[in-house]
């Protein structure tokens, strides 16, 4: 375990300087930065041409009408001279422009990602699905690599949010029922707009359709004037939010036929996107894949929501399949019809949307694309988040916050910080409900892609939900004193609702009861005024006229001692394909050979999201060799790094460049029977570690502390220790570092100094300034084992892939004594009787299975006599009990003084609960509303308490003896989670499955404030 944890330490070290040495940016600047011409260049050089055409124009024709006038032969001379230059200056502008052009042009952007998608399928990273059997669009297989990429992205993703977020993670079906889709409006409005080609019914996406002509018209055109290409460019901005009869139009106003065989397209019309199948053999049960995981989470809301104590905010997550059964699939991950989405629902009081660490992201600055700049035509520009939200760009603080966690996670896989941004949508992108929504897009050879969507959905999803079910999907806050509130009142009278509108009268009613204040007090000043008014009902999607006799609203003062009310749904929604398929682009590079004949293919990954950390290469075929690399092999699997060890004959060059293609960051080659060297991937760099003669490694790469842990790493192995015949040097180095960590009085996990150095980020500069002078100096450090901590504890986690001590137990790091002392005794009882110089403790003589057996006695026997002495007491204490006839008689008396009215407590009696509710005015008028007739237990309320004002009833559910929970369910009583049996104010059954009442027990008032139960 030692050796592993060097290892990895080491690796550790080089990773933090690879990545100090060369900035990210800068190794894809040769391949990727071509691919963002400058919008602001290519206008000026479109408007400096069309004034170069004009004056062409006007110069040919002053040539004509000198040669058609007989004018001297100088003069025409002159004027063909001017008209000639004109046409150089023409073709010099032509050529910057088409410069412009082609550093983003389709061409260049085919060639990249065609090199990028034949290396990742070479290398196995993903292939088309059913390949054998030609394949289906839009589905994929990851290959080893990549699902090694995928597994780090989604543990690096659980740890970033879940675990840092303490968020409830649930994992739901993928088949869907259709109620629930038909709720949520999956069924009726999940769709893409559709066009057909008239003659081969071949299908396209129409959006997809004009953005393909746009953007080929302004790479192609040298010659479209500027006002026309800013069109288009405008179209591109605003494409997402033009409706299907603007759609159509463009598509005939710019001439487009169908891609593949020129044909006339049909108008644009709705597909819808999900899958369809039927639950169970009869068929009668439709259902759908489901498009996105969010749902499961929604209906569970209320089961969540008594998880985490009836408390707000809280966050749910869950990492699943979706399915979208895509038009026209065609850009490889990025548009496929199954995918793995990572989502988030976090539920706030839609009343206060701040969030209590908005602080820690406020100062982040990112590219931000408001709807503002996209409709006025500028570019996305550099903002700060806690800026965004102060200006009211973004909508509140809790967006705000994970607007800066998505783009610090994106940032941390590898994205290129100057190539993501964050898009407002626009007005017709969002959907009614939505307070805000931003897209996290980043830019690829595809264009700008969006791979995060983070919205603040208000309420719509709990609201659809609870009234599709029936189930209250909402939370409350209880008040310290009784709060009085004017409450709004819209009662629709539905005699007039059904005469008007028959069969459409529940939905009518639905939209009235579901207006917000202000729509109601519009309507009813409407109403006030014009007798009738125009109401648009969004389940039939269509305006129907409402007047003054259908519906009475108005207001009323009442006192309330809780606000229940629907929470709000913040939600990112990551597209782990895309994401990927992204960092792909953005880890790619390409060098020159040794050689200098042939081109290199290269992922540079980081160790966070690389598929193998390191590889293990022996220089030659030889079993010495082979023997050290395969123990190295085995020290790195028992600590958990992966890695590949590859003992074939092929020369080391084509051994590293198999690695480099597969993003393997380091590799460690058996060059001798007393070293190893090191390479590290990017800069190529190798380092040759000798233990036998101590060699100093180049400061740059990690100080002189590295060959402290190679030697550590050899001598905890004792094979490796005898092939590399290890000298006394490294032994004291190796026992120095021992009595360190042994003396250390600090935990390594608690380290001060290494829990900041992980948080700032900057584990490799603290080790850089550290050198071997720091184990014995204590200058720089608190204390040693802050020293050692920072300079080896903390650099196995970055080599798995995590970013916090907090995964990894000190036994798991290697950093506890794996053989104590007595260890060495039992191996040899016969050794004499020693002191360890590093901890000076006796080492125990004697045979080691006699003490063992003596430990086995000692124990068997007090657990025995421990047992002995339970009986006695429990049969003591049982004795003293009371009988059964004695338990029937028992009473209890409850002080009523402290119950305030509206409040239920619960109390304790003859092992059962019982409640107490003080009840309200407004409680006993709705307990006495009931028509008793039509109850399934028929009970009025009047026989059921003694006092109006107080209810007192068994808390135990008549179906299965669950427990219900009070102030819960649709009438206002109880509800019990285990079945749905819901119970009204006065305990009485309502909705469920339990037969009866909730029972009354015996009790009586010895006065005003004293109950006597029993």
């Amino acid at each position: 375990m030692r050796g592993a944890l060097q290892i990895s330490s080491f690796f550790r070290v080089l990773l933090n300087s690879a990545h100090s040495a060369t900035s990210f940016r800068h190794l894809f600047h040769s391949t990727t930065a071509v691919l963002r011409p400058i919008p602001a260049m290519e206008d000026s050089l479109r408007k400096e041409l069309a004034q170069k055409l004009d004056n062409i124009q006007a110069q040919g024709n002053l040539v004509r009408q000198l040669k058609a006038s007989g004018a001297p032969k100088p003069d025409i001379d002159a004027a063909v001279q001017s008209l000639n230059a004109l046409k150089l200056e023409k073709s010099s502008i032509e050529s910057q422009l088409q410069s412009a052009l082609s550093s983003g042009s389709s061409g260049s952007r085919d060639a990249f990602r065609q090199a990028v998608v034949n290396t990742l399928e070479r290398r196995l990273f993903y292939i088309p699905s059913f390949k054998i059997y030609r394949g289906v669009a839009g589905l994929y297989d990851y290959g080893p690599p990549g699902c090694a990429v995928k597994s780090n992205v989604l543990g690096f993703w659980r740890q970033h949010f879940v675990l840092e977020e303490n968020m409830l993670e649930v994992d739901c079906p993928c088949v869907t029922p259709e109620v629930v889709l038909k709720a949520s409006g999956h069924v009726d409005k999940f769709t893409d707009l559709m066009v057909k080609d008239i003659k081969t019914g071949t299908c396209y996406r129409a959006d997809h359709l004009i953005k393909d002509y746009c953007k080929d018209k302004l790479e192609k055109d040298l010659t479209m004037p500027a006002d026309k290409a800013s069109e288009l460019k405008h179209i591109l901005a605003v494409l997402d939010d033009l409706s299907p009869e603007q759609l159509g139009a463009k598509i005939k106003e710019y001439g487009i036929t169908a891609p593949d065989t020129k044909n006339q397209l049909s108008d644009p019309y709705p597909f819808n996107l999900m899958f369809q199948t039927s639950i169970g053999p009869s068929g009668l049960s439709p259902g759908y894949m489901r498009p996105e995981t969010a749902q499961g989470i929604f209906v569970n809301f209320k089961d969540l929501y008594y998880y985490n104590g009836n408390k707000l905010p809280f966050a749910a997550a869950q990492i699943g399949q979706a399915f979208r059964n895509e038009i026209s699939p065609r850009q490889g991950l990025l548009r496929v019809r199954e995918f793995t989405l990572a989502e988030i629902e976090h539920f706030v009081d839609p009343l206060d949307k701040s969030h209590p660490k908005f602080s820690e992201v406020a100062s982040l600055e990112f590219l931000m694309f408001p709807r503002e700049d996209q409709t006025s035509g500028q570019s996305a520009k550099r903002l700060q988040i806690g800026e965004a939200v102060k200006k009211g760009i973004v909508n509140n603080e809790t967006l705000g916050y994970f607007i800066g966690r998505v783009y610090l996670f994106l940032t941390r896989l590898g994205i290129d910080k100057e190539r993501l941004r964050f898009r407002q949508h626009l007005a017709n992108e969002m959907a009614h409900y939505a307070a805000d929504c931003w897209d996290a897009e980043i830019e690829c050879s595809h264009g700008w892609i969006e791979c995060v969507g983070i919205a603040d959905r208000s309420a719509y999803d709990l609201r659809a939900h609870s009234d599709k079910s029936g189930v209250a999907l909402v939370a409350q806050e209880k008040f310290s004193e009784p709060r009085e509130v004017e409450k709004l009142i819209i009662a629709p009278v539905k005699k007039e609702l059904g005469l008007a509108f028959k069969g459409n009268q529940k939905m009518v009613i639905e939209s009235l009861e579901a207006m917000d204040e202000k729509e109601a007090l519009e309507m009813k000043a409407n109403l006030e005024t014009k007798g009738e008014v125009e109401f648009y009902v969004c389940t039939l999607g269509k305006n129907v006229t409402i007047k003054r006799n259908m519906v009475s609203i108005s207001k009323e003062i009442k006192k309330e001692h809780q606000r229940v009310f629907t929470p709000s749904v913040i939600e990112p929604s990551f597209g782990i394909g895309r994401i990927i398929y992204c960092l792909f682009e953005h880890a790619f590079y390409m060098r020159p050979s040794k050689a200098g004949d042939e081109q290199l293919n290269v992922f540079r990954f980081p160790p966070l999201v690389a598929p193998i950390k390191c590889t293990v290469f022996p220089l030659v075929q030889n079993e010495q060799y082979e023997e050290v690399a395969k123990l190295i092999s085995k020290s790195l699997t028992v600590c958990g790094i992966s890695h590949r060890i590859d003992i074939t004959g092929t020369s080391i060059g084509k051994r590293y460049a198999r690695t480099d293609e597969l993003g393997v960051p380091f590799a460690i080659t058996v060059d001798s029977a007393s070293s190893v060297t090191i390479r590290e991937r990017d800069s190529k760099d190798q380092i040759r570690v000798d233990v036998e003669k101590k060699k100093s490694l180049p400061k740059r790469w990690c100080g002189k502390q590295l060959t402290v842990v190679v030697a550590l790493t050899i001598n905890s192995n004792p094979k490796l220790k005898s092939i590399f015949r290890l000298k006394s040097p490294a032994e004291k180095m190796l026992r120095f570092a021992g009595k360190r960590l042994r003396h250390s009085p600090l935990p390594w996990w608690r380290s001060p100094a290494a829990n900041d150095a992980l948080v700032a980020g900057s584990t490799a500069s603290h080790f850089h300034a550290v050198d071997s002078s720091s184990f014995h100096s204590r200058s720089s450090f608190a204390s040693p084992e802050q020293a050692y901590s920072l300079t080896v504890s903390p650099f196995l986690n970055q080599i798995r892939g995590l970013s916090s001590n907090s995964l990894a137990s000190p036994q798991e790091m290697g950093l506890v004594q794996d053989i104590p002392s007595t260890v060495a005794a039992i191996k040899n009882p016969t050794a004499k009787i020693t002191y360890d110089e590093s901890n000076h403790e006796r080492f125990p003589p004697g045979d080691p299975s006699k003490r063992a057996f003596a430990y086995f006695v000692l124990t068997g026997g007090r657990f025995v006599y421990a047992s002995l002495i339970r009986l006695l007491v429990l049969k003591f204490v049982l004795s003293m009990s009371a009988s059964k006839d004695v338990l029937a008689l028992a009473s209890l008396e409850v002080d009523l003084s402290s119950i305030e009215p509206g409040t239920t407590v619960t109390v304790k009696w003859r092992g059962k609960p019982v409640f107490i509710r003080h009840r309200t005015d407004d409680d006993i008028k709705l307990a006495n509303s009931v028509d008793v007739g039509s109850l399934r237990d028929p009970q009025e309320d009047a026989i059921r308490v003694k006092n109006p004002e107080w209810l007192v009833v068994v808390g135990v559910c008549t179906h299965l003896g669950c427990i219900p929970l009070p102030n819960a369910g649709d009438f206002g009583g109880w509800f019990c989670p285990c079945h749905g049996s819901h119970y009204d104010i006065s305990g009485r059954i309502r909705k469920g499955p339990a037969p009866y009442n909730l029972e009354v027990p015996t009790y009586t008032f010895l006065d005003e404030n004293k109950l006597l139960i029993g």
